[in-house]
């Protein structure tokens, strides 16, 4: 009889916390810790972000286990933390989590609940730039940018506006829509030339819409790098038959010394604007990195996903460095050639492939690599160089 009441008591607990869900431990599990409390979820563009309270020491850590509805629920990860982003989690999906707590001797019973990750809505509209085509722009020309916004409810959109955003600058103004080619039109002058900027240099632009649609604020920014260069394209042939028509032969070879200096100045110019642009990409690379950093600080990605990342962003960083310092011209380098290798390692072998230059009469890439080993360069940056260096 007292059987039977036990059993009573145990379905009727089991039906009033149905919110929670029990991971399947032994019997004697969770003697000894107290389960977590206070459970929360938080839905995110990407992911679910569950938090926890737990009143137990420094040494307890937690496991999260998931599962599908009726399905076994697995581990998915093991944190110290009381908090933890589910990056993996597919939306419209429903699952069961459950977070236990365990030491070095004894596991808590899991407390648990089950949720259903919302469909991410797609953004209403999408803007793209029209004009201008060109990038490159000499100081103080006027412009035109136009911005399309593409939407499929167009008319229901409320509030549009469109911005022009350059913080270099300090530009902030508006577009003006045009009704009959449903676009947004905005003539911008470009500043004139000053002091420490007479000889170009690269700027961004972002363009920023924003609109309401059933009460609910969306946004959309994209950036556009504009180069500006002190002049205009000349044309080199009819301003040499112009100074010949008006001096005569006497100034030919002033001329020619003068386009020779011409050419010369635009090819410096040029090559500048290349230097600016590939600096521009080392601030981007950069600028990412950060971004992913601060994904990682809010949990919105695993420390295994920022790895794979900063790889690709350190081979990326690699190839640009070697194309400012000409330090492996002759070298095929792409996004795999230093990957697994850190900022430092890369940078220390891209500065002894430029010491190195080119092999000695009669050494071996095995010779060479021993040799480094010996000045006390590791073995896996020593393999590196004399590889480069052999490639040549």
């Amino acid at each position: 009889m007292f059987l039977r009441i036990s059993v009573v008591l145990a379905l009727l607990v089991l039906l009033a916390s149905s919110a929670f869900a029990v991971v399947d431990l032994s019997s004697d599990a969770g003697a000894g810790l107290e389960m977590p409390l206070g459970l929360s979820a938080e839905f995110r563009s990407d992911g679910i972000f569950i938090s926890w309270q737990h009143v137990g020491g420094q040494d307890v850590s937690f496991k999260v286990y998931r599962g599908l509805i009726g399905n076994p629920s697995k581990v998915i990860a093991v944190t110290n933390e009381k908090s933890f982003f589910d990056s993996t989690a597919e939306a419209g999906q429903e699952y069961e989590y459950s977070i236990t707590a365990f030491d070095a001797t004894d596991e808590s019973i899991g407390a648990g609940f089950t949720i259903t990750n919302p469909v991410a809505e797609e953004k209403p509209f999408v803007i793209s730039l029209v004009e201008p085509k060109n990038k490159t722009f000499a100081f103080g020309e006027e412009i035109e940018f136009v911005v399309k916004v593409e939407s499929q409810r167009f008319d229901e959109l409320q509030n549009l506006e469109v911005v022009l955003i350059n913080q270099e600058l300090g530009t902030t103004r508006a577009f003006s829509f045009d009704s009959e080619r449903k676009e947004f039109v905005l003539l911008e002058k470009l500043p004139e030339a000053k002091q420490g900027r007479n000889e170009g240099f690269s700027t961004a632009y972002s363009i920023l819409a924003s609109a309401s649609l059933e009460g609910e604020q969306f946004s959309e920014l994209e950036t556009y790098v504009l180069t500006l260069v002190p002049v205009k394209e000349l044309d080199s042939a009819q301003f040499a038959l112009n100074i010949l028509a008006v001096f005569g032969l006497p100034f030919l070879l002033l001329m020619l010394a003068s386009t020779v200096a011409f050419v010369g100045w635009r090819w410096s110019l040029q090559r500048k604007t290349v230097r600016d642009r590939l600096k521009l990409e080392l601030l981007e690379i950069e600028k990412e990195r950060h971004l992913w950093k601060y994904e990682v600080f809010r949990r919105k990605i695993t420390s295994d996903q920022f790895r794979e990342k900063e790889s690709e962003l350190q081979s990326k960083q690699a190839v640009v460095e070697g194309k400012l310092g000409r330090r492996v011209e002759k070298t095929d380098l792409n996004v795999n050639t230093f990957q697994g290798f850190s900022t430092a390692e890369v940078r220390e072998i891209m500065m002894l492939v430029k010491t190195i230059k080119k092999p000695k009469k009669g050494q071996t890439e095995d010779s060479l690599r021993a040799r480094l080993v010996g000045l006390g360069r590791s073995e896996k940056v020593a393999k590196k160089v004399a590889r480069l260096v052999f490639e040549k």
